[in-house]
């Protein structure tokens, strides 16, 4: 048998190389180049930051708005189920759900205790669009009244975040559903 019976040409029989051997077997990358990648991630980093912060506002107001419209559902519930009016007091800070009457030596001690308040987290604040005003204003001393049926004033509430971030939610006078209408995160 000879070599070409084989299939094995001498012409094309080359040496071939090991990886990693010779003259140029240091392979790495250069210090401009491992600059150019954190460069790089520091412009990515840097661009999510704002983004993410954006969605924490985001987040944390929506999360705001329905703390409230479990608020405004509760006073619903109250009102048609024990046949009296609630009423949600507003303040900058805070409202608090109560039976709109009182007795001649004002709340009784069950129903002080049955209040309940919600509170605004930092950094957030509220304004109440009250029916056809047109204008939303700071609550303090803004009542939300719900009759012994269940109906309610439409009321729209404007929450702020950090910034110029803000969040519109309107709810029903029917059902006290809320409803988002608009917002602006920055």
């Amino acid at each position: 048998m000879t070599g070409a019976s084989q299939g094995f040409h001498k012409a094309s029989a080359r040496r071939v190389k090991a990886p990693g051997r010779g003259r140029h077997s240091l392979q790495g990358y250069t210090l401009l180049e491992i600059c150019l990648v954190l460069v790089i991630i520091a412009v990515v980093i840097g661009l999510a930051i704002p983004n993410i912060t954006s969605l924490m506002t985001d987040e944390r107001m929506r999360g705001t708005a329905r703390g409230f419209s479990e608020l405004a559902t509760t006073a619903r519930r109250l009102s048609v189920s024990e046949g009296r009016a609630y009423v949600i007091e507003f303040d900058e800070r805070c409202c608090v759900l109560r039976p709109i009457e009182k007795g001649a030596r004002g709340y009784s001690a069950q129903e002080e205790a049955s209040e309940q308040v919600f509170k605004l987290p930092a950094n957030i604040t509220w304004q109440v669009e009250r029916w056809n005003s047109g204008e939303y204003r700071r609550p303090k001393g803004e009542r939300w009244v719900f009759g012994t049926s269940g109906l309610s004033e439409p009321v729209r509430v404007k929450f702020r975040g950090g910034g110029e971030s803000w969040f519109v939610v309107s709810f029903s006078p029917l059902t006290v559903a809320m409803r988002e209408e608009a917002y602006h995160f920055e």
